[in-house]
């Protein structure tokens, strides 16, 4: 009987040591790529983010002690921005086998500008969604079958968020989208809206600008504004307190990036009766 449940515990053992063997480890530099990346890998992959959520990417400065753990990881994750690319030549130089993944390739909402925040963009979640099932898959193809169901399980949700936002919008007749910092410009070339943004190219607003953002405030009846965390919060309420505007936070480096677009969404139908 003893003999019997040892080779039990062993079989066990030998199964969860080589289900370990058979996980990866990802680096990432921001939530939402940990989101997308988790959401097709869950427990087959060890995730690991390099800028807190609290934080602001473009002025990031992680640790020596830091690096060096990141580039301990088998592969890294791009989602694409000028700050990953520092970051990246520091992580080869640390680790010359670290693997570079791109999850920004073949976005189907593209912009003309350098704007960085590519997942702000249902569509082009969807499409990270697509990439990163494509290179787990290869990676560890024993597993395709369960990277292909959760592939299938984040279309169907993004569908639903897709489809909410696109009734609000058109039943309220939304045009225009203000915000602190332009984060929102991969959404709203989506779902046809113009972002209007109080930063230009990550530099403080002139006293001009800001006169031309009242004056279009008040021209196309906007009613609230979107800041976020990582941004300083004196813009919003100046121009809350000029127009009457709501400021509405959103945290666009949350993980959760499934709340994230129920709050944009919130945000929208809270307004569209005012």
């Amino acid at each position: 009987m003893f003999i019997r449940w040892v080779g039990v515990f062993f079989i066990l053992f030998i199964s969860v040591f080589s289900f370990a063997e058979n996980r990866i480890s990802v680096v990432v530099s921001i939530e939402p790529a940990a989101f997308v990346v988790e959401a097709i890998g869950s427990d087959r992959i060890d995730v690991v983010t390099m800028v807190p959520s609290d934080s602001n990417p473009h002025i990031y400065e992680p640790s020596m002690r830091d690096m060096a753990k990141f580039s301990q990881s088998d592969y890294f994750f791009s989602i694409g921005g000028e700050f990953e690319d520092i970051w990246l030549d520091r992580l080869v130089s640390m680790n010359k086998n670290l693997k570079t993944v791109k999850l920004d390739r073949n976005l189907p909402v593209k912009l003309s500008n350098n704007d960085p925040h590519a997942w702000m963009s249902p569509a082009n979640m969807l499409q990270m969604g697509r990439n990163t099932y494509s290179v787990l898959a290869e990676i560890l193809p024993q597993h395709e079958g369960y990277f292909r169901n959760n592939l299938t399980l984040l279309k169907k949700k993004i569908a639903e968020i897709q489809g909410n936002i696109g009734n609000i919008i058109n039943k309220c007749h939304y045009n225009n989208i203000l915000t602190v910092h332009p984060v929102l410009g991969y959404f709203a070339e989506e779902f046809g809206l113009t972002q209007l943004s109080v930063e230009r190219h990550g530099q403080e607003p002139s006293a001009r600008h800001l006169a031309n953002i009242v004056k279009k405030v008040q021209k196309y009846n906007i009613r609230f504004i979107f800041t976020q965390p990582q941004v300083s919060q004196n813009y919003a309420n100046m121009l809350s307190s000029e127009t009457g505007i709501t400021v509405e936070l959103i945290d666009p480096l949350q993980k959760d990036w499934f709340s994230l677009q129920e709050k944009i969404h919130s945000v929208l139908s809270d307004y569209c009766d005012r």
